[in-house]
């Protein structure tokens, strides 16, 4: 930006809108990005992707679990461990 562009405040918004248009939206979209991928980390939603990678990783000899099996079969681990009435 030129010194001009700071002294005369319209051509200050001239020249921020220029600058935003050749940066694009690229940091506001990794910004949404980022916040979705972590969202999805915390409350599990990626844990199927975590675990194909991992099984086509580590043993590709086994046969993957479907989407559906994998979920009911993570819901039955978690619920195993409760007895009795809370």
């Amino acid at each position: 930006m030129s010194r001009r562009a700071w002294t005369q405040p319209h051509l200050f918004h001239i020249a921020i809108d220029r600058q935003m248009k050749q940066q694009g939206r690229k940091p506001m979209r990794q910004f949404l990005s980022s916040g979705l991928s972590l969202l999805r980390g915390v409350t599990g939603d990626d844990a199927y992707e975590k675990y194909l990678a991992h099984m086509q990783a580590t043993d590709a000899s086994q046969p993957l679990l479907s989407q559906k099996e994998f979920f009911r079969a993570q819901m039955e681990q978690k619920w195993s461990c409760v007895s009795g009435c809370c």
